[in-house]
């Protein structure tokens, strides 16, 4: 009797496997697209209906000044030397707002899509992981709904280059990879992080010449572009004059103040940071800013897929999350330190959602397994997820208290209900 139940409820699962691949992909854009029109209809965008919150002297002056106002002729550093997006953007044939709206919403349907491919081509995942991984993007409100919320930043973007530059990474199209690194760095200065882990993704042994000589190689047009463009357009945030003449609205960049250096921010935003109490730093650090793609990890830290004969590194989907982290620890560690650097940490952390997915991919993976469920079962556990971030209208998370309560909630029902539902297969 179960069996008539166990292949109704597969019917995503051989969707999603079906050979025909751009089929596939076409159903999954649908499914993007649906969710981007949903998160773009209940979230409030930062815009001049909200003459108070659109007053201050945040990015969006800057990001909406360069796209306004030819290449070179703005130098209040960082956004003066993120050049790419603002130019596409003043291309454009809209208002400059209404041109970044667009470019934000299709670039995060584009992120999804794309996330969903390297997932199922170039990480290891089957196609009903691969979509559950894709559902935890849209459950992850700092990578989709924030956004959506503040569209005029790069992040959109460099979202979208950094998940085309992993697929690049693991299916070994160094070529294009080094393209992509180079674009990247044209939008924002933090695609670089992921040069070191061409590295300690790709190695087999803890020292490899060859290896390292193939990342430098990699990694140098982005390096040499990046630097190219911070020659040529001078930042003035020093220079009282030019700053004065801007006015605070283009200037102000870095906690009140338009002077800004790597050096100094490590010192301000530092000893702010430490203003707070010890408990409210570790929760900032963890779930606080990254929500349950924190938590998921630890359900498989040490388990592991059967090894294979092949000598290249086993892939995402085959390593335990130990493993893992080991691996993509540079970025990690890289993304951490912003921390220090720059306040609002969920947009700091939010950078790292490809790796967080994955490495929650493969706790869910293991816990089905232990309860010997089809992993599909999680999908409308992060669905859940999703509708919680479309309650809150402005706001780039829920608190981590009700999606925890509501999680637990859901694992507690799956669990009492596994004997009942179809195994995995």
């Amino acid at each position: 009797m179960a069996a008539p139940t166990s292949s109704r409820s597969n019917l995503l699962t051989r969707m999603l496997d079906r050979p025909r691949f751009p089929a596939t992909v076409i159903c999954v854009a649908a499914c993007c697209l649906v969710f981007t029109v949903l998160l773009v209809l209940r979230t409030k965008v930062l815009d001049p209906s909200d003459p108070v919150r659109w007053a201050n002297p945040y990015d969006h002056h800057k990001y909406i000044y360069l796209a306004q106002h030819p290449v070179g002729s703005f130098h209040i550093n960082p956004p003066c030397w993120r050049i790419a997006v603002p130019f596409l953007v003043g291309l454009l044939p809209a208002p400059t707002i209404t041109a970044y709206k667009i470019q934000a919403s299709v670039l995060v349907v584009a992120t999804g899509v794309l996330l969903y491919v390297f997932l199922h081509r170039a990480a290891g995942y089957t196609a009903g992981e691969s979509f559950l991984g894709l559902v935890l993007y849209y459950s992850y409100g700092p990578a989709t709904k924030l956004m959506i919320q503040g569209p005029y930043s790069p992040d959109p973007a460099i979202f979208t280059i950094l998940v085309i530059a992993l697929l690049c990474l693991y299916r070994r199209h160094d070529v294009l990879l080094a393209i992509t690194l180079t674009t990247g760095a044209a939008v924002k200065e933090t695609i670089i992080l992921l040069i070191p882990l061409i590295y300690t993704i790709r190695a087999t042994r803890l020292i490899d010449i060859r290896l390292l000589v193939r990342t430098v190689l990699i990694g140098a047009p982005a390096l040499a572009v990046l630097l190219t463009i911070r020659s040529l357009i001078p930042a003035y945030n020093d220079v009282d004059s030019y700053v004065s003449q801007t006015g605070p609205q283009l200037t102000q960049v870095h906690l009140g103040t338009a002077k800004f250096s790597y050096r100094d921010a490590l010192q301000r935003v530092t000893r702010a940071r430490l203003q707070d109490t010890p408990v409210n730093i570790v929760r900032d650090l963890t779930y606080g800013s990254v929500g349950l793609l924190w938590l998921l990890p630890f359900f498989a830290l040490a388990h592991r897929e059967p090894a294979t004969r092949d000598a290249s590194p086993p892939s995402p989907a085959a390593s335990s999350n130990s493993e893992l982290l080991f691996r993509f620890l540079p970025f990690f560690a890289l993304t951490y330190f912003g921390w220090f650097l720059a306040l609002n940490t969920d947009r700091r952390f939010a950078f790292a959602f490809p790796f967080l997915i994955m490495m929650g991919l493969n706790g869910l993976k293991h816990l089905a397994g232990g309860w010997n469920l089809n992993v599909l079962w999680f999908v409308p556990v992060f669905l859940l997820q999703y509708l919680l971030n479309l309650l809150q209208p402005q706001a780039p998370a829920v608190p981590f208290d009700v999606t925890a309560a509501t999680f637990l909630l859901c694992l507690g029902l799956l669990y009492s209900f596994r004997e009942r539902l179809p195994v995995s297969r």
